[in-house]
């Protein structure tokens, strides 16, 4: 333990808040997106847990899927039955289609835009390394439904909704509904987000990164080496 030193990710400077929603109206008809939506941007690997979403909408569909549909993100794999599924095809499976947005991959420099056009940022991820999405989310204003699995508590802190089961659709059904419909519950999760969003920094990780080698350093030299 005395030779790790743990080192936060940062979060870029372009995701921030977009008050006048410049750009947002651009996004949306470049990829086709309706005027309010929840989203879903990331990977698509079985641990994203994007299946189980699906299948929450089901839930949450009938609450919300008319007036906010569910935007998914990202260029979708070749599905393999293992590690990746066919979530249209389960979309279909489910009869979700109609309130299901899978619109494709996303440049780099338009998601700002998207998260800040988005309503709630749904990222139901059972595992990850650290969890970037999440915390590019919160820095742009959009409260965040994610879980309390591997790194995705230490990153968001007591800023979003986390779900304790991710595979139990009717908790993530919940708070999704939860957190669009109430706006109590969005406008604190949307301060307590870009607070928390504010603690990371590439600056800050790119100082932590050079203090460990100075460090490193200053032991060999001490060591006559």
């Amino acid at each position: 333990a005395a030779q790790v030193s743990t080192i936060h990710l940062g979060v870029g400077r372009t995701y921030r808040p977009n008050p006048l929603r410049k750009g947002i109206a651009e996004i949306r008809a470049r990829y086709q997106l309706p005027p309010e939506y929840l989203l879903y941007l990331g990977g698509f690997h079985k641990r994203k847990n994007v299946h189980h979403l699906l299948g929450a909408w089901t839930w949450a569909a009938g609450a919300l899927g008319e007036n906010y549909p569910l935007v998914v993100a990202g260029r979708l794999p070749k599905p393999d039955g293992k590690l990746f599924y066919d979530l249209p095809r389960l979309a279909q499976e489910l009869e979700i289609t109609a309130s299901v947005n899978f619109c494709g991959a996303i440049d780099e420099a338009d998601k700002p835009a998207l998260y800040q056009g988005a309503t709630a940022f749904i990222f139901p991820s059972t595992y990850e390394g650290f969890g970037l999405p999440p915390l590019e989310a919160m820095a742009c204003g959009v409260p965040t439904v994610t879980t309390d699995k591997s790194s995705l508590p230490e990153v968001v802190g007591s800023a979003a909704y986390l779900v304790p089961d991710p595979t139990d659709t009717r908790q993530l059904a919940a708070a999704m509904i939860g957190l669009t419909v109430d706006a109590a519950l969005h406008t604190d999760l949307k301060i307590r987000g870009l607070h928390q969003a504010s603690q990371f920094s590439w600056r800050k990780t790119a100082n932590q990164t050079m203090l460990v080698y100075q460090q490193v350093l200053a032991g060999l030299s001490g060591a006559g080496l």
